[in-house]
């Protein structure tokens, strides 16, 4: 299979660079929709040494977001998991009501 061409290598990298900006919107905002997935070329060939800087950048990027949405994970799961101990403290123990008709 021939190596990509540079344009073929700049719309994979722009490809990328989309994939982290959905990722950091993600954690703001409910409505963005899920990445669809990122699937490599199956033989890119050789990274344009001109290119190699940015394909730097993004692999820093796609680190850092990384670490941004673990973070983020990990204090749901704390929020989550006080919530679920302040709910227990405070739930009612039984039926409030008792029917007598039925």
């Amino acid at each position: 299979m021939p190596d990509l061409t540079h344009n073929e290598w700049e719309a994979v990298l722009d490809t990328l660079e989309r994939g982290i900006a959905t990722a950091a919107n993600a954690q703001h905002d409910d409505a963005v929709d899920a990445s669809p997935g990122w699937h490599p070329p199956s033989d890119p060939g050789p990274l344009p040494a001109d290119l190699v800087g940015r394909a730097r950048r993004i692999q820093a990027a796609q680190r850092s977001i990384v670490d941004q949405l673990r973070s983020a994970v990990r204090e749901n799961r704390q929020h989550h998991a006080l919530l679920g101990a302040v709910n227990a403290s405070t739930a009612r123990p039984g039926a409030v009501y008792l029917d007598v008709a039925g």
